[in-house]
């Protein structure tokens, strides 16, 4: 968030950062309320600094929110999908 704002001048008010209880639920309403708010033709960024996994179905990637466990088991109720 820092660098956003402080090195490449994005408004703070156009930042959001999720600190705590960055669950999947989190993750995927941050995400759409960024996608509703780009123009057509816009720029959305998105950084994600935590864990990803892959699905045991298929192996599909994701993001880990901090409410995944390290049973992989977990990962296809708790994650993210990444597309």
């Amino acid at each position: 968030a820092d660098f956003l704002v402080s090195t490449m001048g994005v408004p703070t008010d156009r930042v959001q950062l999720i600190e705590q209880n960055a669950n999947a639920t989190k993750i995927r309403l941050a995400v759409a309320a960024l996608g509703q708010s780009v123009r057509e033709g816009g720029v959305a960024w998105v950084y994600f600094a935590g864990h990803g996994g892959a699905s045991l179905d298929g192996g599909a990637r994701m993001l880990l929110g901090d409410d995944v466990s390290q049973d992989p088991e977990s990962f296809d109720a708790g994650g993210v999908l990444v597309s």
